[in-house]
């Protein structure tokens, strides 16, 4: 009589708020062994799948400390009727077992349809839309950094004057920032 050999890991209950690291990377062998599950929008043009949630996330109009959180997770499952996120373990002290009922609305909107969201707390895989805002700046920085330090006035001045550029001096434009809050010119 042979013995069946069962894998331990893939019969973890994990209760949502409890979640472990190893729980965690069941979840992501999970998410990387099956085709990304993907949801529409009430549209039809958008796709609420792991690899889009970053672009997707904007577009749900969420405020406030629902805005914080869902910014800070990593969205590992989307089905007809529930949506699984991941937020990473820094950013759940602001968690509480209300933050799904009260984020779900802006999905059904979104999705047009009703869905559960489901959050649970471990260490994120992928880059959340926080993450992406904080990278996006933080390139956008060093352009603008690299572009002064190289600006052919500044580097004649440097010559002549013996000048150093501060750095920590070299900060968004008005008119970046009027283009990125979406009012276009100043």
């Amino acid at each position: 009589m042979s013995k069946q050999q069962t894998n331990p890991a893939s019969e973890v209950q994990v209760p949502p708020r409890e979640i472990t690291r190893h729980a965690v990377s069941v979840l992501g062998q999970d998410q990387e062994s099956q085709h990304e599950a993907v949801a529409y929008s009430a549209e039809g043009n958008d796709q609420l799948t792991p690899s889009n949630w970053v672009n997707v996330y904007p577009k749900l109009q969420l405020t406030g400390i629902s805005a914080n959180i869902m910014a800070n997770c990593e969205l590992v499952r989307a089905t007809d009727d529930a949506i699984e996120f991941l937020l990473g373990e820094a950013h759940s002290a602001v968690f509480n077992d209300d933050a799904p009922a009260k984020v779900e609305p802006a999905f059904e909107k979104f999705l047009g349809k009703k869905v559960a969201i489901r959050i649970s707390i471990g260490t994120t895989r992928s880059e959340t839309p926080a993450a992406r805002k904080i990278r996006i700046n933080q390139e956008l920085q060093a352009k603008r950094v690299s572009d002064f330090e190289n600006d052919s006035m500044v580097l004649e001045l440097q010559k002549k004057f013996g000048g150093k550029v501060v750095i920590e001096s070299i900060v968004e434009s008005r008119a970046e920032s009027a283009a990125e809050n979406g009012h276009g010119h100043v």
